[in-house]
């Protein structure tokens, strides 16, 4: 149905929750998948887990080791069809109580890690004339969140990232779009219950109180969406901004 077949691509931050649902989604559509994460024992594990091709440790947020992941995927594969732009940290603290190491910590994994891991395919993608970068964003990011103004700050950074991106490198074959999911079923629940001291059901039932539809979403339709953009039937999105939220933001 997708027609991923033979792709190449890397997921950024996929040893587990979304981005590990997206690099399984993937690959099970023959996909020659690249996990990437930081966490050198979770990422091998998730490799064996979901038949990648490759699993590279690098934090997206140094340079020098992005560029040296990139490089290895290119003399490697001779390519890269693909990047998602997934990894990211959690942070919960009312405002006047962000420090500005946590602020800096946010826009250096989210926007950092996002420029950087963007900017070091953009060159093997204008010499092949095409690719796709997707931007994971999130619903914060849309309409922002109580108590996560660093998050839902970065998280609207990259769609803004998104929509500048995909103006400049259209004419080039690269097209750049944005997922930003509502409240899913990731391990994330309980980090944000810790944070916030309370347990996971009720995390759970405060955010549900909020969608419509009346429940989490599930990381499998994150990875769904992200496919469809990655595949033929997405040509002819461009600077867009899919969210699947169950209505949390309309």
């Amino acid at each position: 149905m997708f027609n991923l077949e033979n792709k190449i691509a890397l997921v950024t931050g996929s040893a587990r929750g979304i981005g590990k649902e997206i690099a399984a989604f993937l690959a099970a559509q023959g996909t020659k998948v690249i996990i990437n994460d930081i966490n050198e024992t979770l990422l091998q594990e998730t490799a064996k887990e979901i038949g990648a091709a490759r699993a590279i440790r690098a934090d997206v947020t140094n340079q020098d080791e992005v560029n040296a992941m990139v490089d290895t995927i290119i003399n490697e594969f001779n390519r890269i069809d693909l990047l998602i732009n997934n990894a990211g940290i959690i942070g919960l603290n009312k405002f006047e109580d962000i420090t500005l190491n946590e602020w800096n910590k946010m826009l250096n994994v989210h926007l950092n890690g996002t420029f950087l891991c963007s900017q070091a395919v953009i060159g093997p993608m204008k010499t092949q004339k095409s690719g796709k970068i997707i931007n994971i964003s999130s619903n914060w990011g849309q309409r922002g969140a109580s108590e996560a103004v660093h998050y839902s700050a970065v998280k609207a950074g990259i769609i803004g990232f998104t929509k500048a991106l995909a103006r400049e490198v259209a004419e080039d074959g690269i097209l750049v779009n944005s997922v930003a999911p509502g409240p899913i079923e990731t391990e994330m629940i309980a980090e944000e219950a810790k944070l916030l001291g309370v347990t996971e059901e009720s995390v759970r039932l405060n955010l549900i109180e909020t969608i419509p539809t009346g429940r989490l979403g599930q990381t499998i339709e994150i990875a769904g969406a992200v496919a469809y953009l990655a595949s033929d039937l997405g040509d002819f999105y461009c600077g867009q901004v899919i969210a699947p939220n169950g209505g949390e933001v309309i």
